[in-house]
């Protein structure tokens, strides 16, 4: 996938909301994908007007030989966060992860060669959604579990009282999204931060690999932006 952008949210209120999903081939083949609501509540009948919500590009990908030394960055860690307080400070923001989306087993903290700081992450799939995990090519709990621990890196950056911001960021856009295999068991994720990060707009750079160190999954640019008002965050509670 290329240039993934979260344009608007969806609110669901009292009524429900039905989302169409577009996809287009351009002139060289490639893919555009679209998710989007139209001005009339229901059925696109081609004459309301439309709030894009999602959109991407795609293009066909060779496969990519490329490993983590996941035994270098074992040796380069110097701390651990605990599990519980990720998904405490996640829930402090508003996030209230169920127990299907807590696949965050460990998080290990260090610096690279460069002095830049990096998580990482060991994921599984907690054990009520084991069964037919297979059924995914890439399943949601263990990629939403590797974003999330993006918020790993605040906790390294907190301020010398202890002090973290809490406030929550919502998914904004992504630069490349590249799939190589498929991701419906245990995994490890390798964060770090993106050139252009800042206090507002957050980056950050993803690998999710196998035991061997495989990347099955490369995700750069992934950005996610201050939610400025967020009394009705709705959050996923299953």
């Amino acid at each position: 996938l290329r240039n993934v952008v979260w344009a608007q949210p969806v609110v669901v209120a009292a009524q429900p909301v039905t989302l169409h999903v577009a996809l287009l081939r351009g002139p060289t083949g490639d893919l555009a994908c679209e998710i989007y609501t139209s001005d009339n509540g229901g059925a696109d009948n081609g004459n309301a007007e439309r709030t894009i919500h999602f959109q991407c590009g795609a293009t066909p990908l060779t496969q990519d030989d490329a490993r983590i030394d996941l035994a270098a960055l074992r040796a380069r860690r110097d701390g651990e966060i605990p599990v519980d307080d990720c998904y405490a400070l996640l829930g402090m923001g508003g996030l209230n992860y169920g127990t299907a989306f807590r696949s965050m087993q460990h998080i290990g903290t260090g610096k690279a060669a460069d002095g830049a700081p990096f998580v990482l992450t060991h994921l599984d799939l907690p054990e009520p959604i084991r069964a037919g995990a297979q059924d995914f090519h890439l399943h949601p709990s263990l990629l939403d579990g590797a974003l999330q621990s993006s918020i790993g890196l605040s906790l390294m950056s907190s301020t010398g009282d202890g002090t973290v911001d809490s406030r929550p960021h919502l998914p904004y856009a992504v630069e490349t999204f590249d799939v190589f295999a498929p991701v419906h068991g245990e995994v490890h994720a390798f964060v770090r931060l993106a050139s252009g990060s800042s206090e507002r707009l957050r980056k950050f750079d993803l690998a999710l690999c196998d035991a061997a160190g495989n990347v099955c999954v490369d995700i750069r640019g992934f950005s996610v932006r201050l939610l400025v008002n967020h009394d009705s965050l709705s959050t996923p509670g299953r």
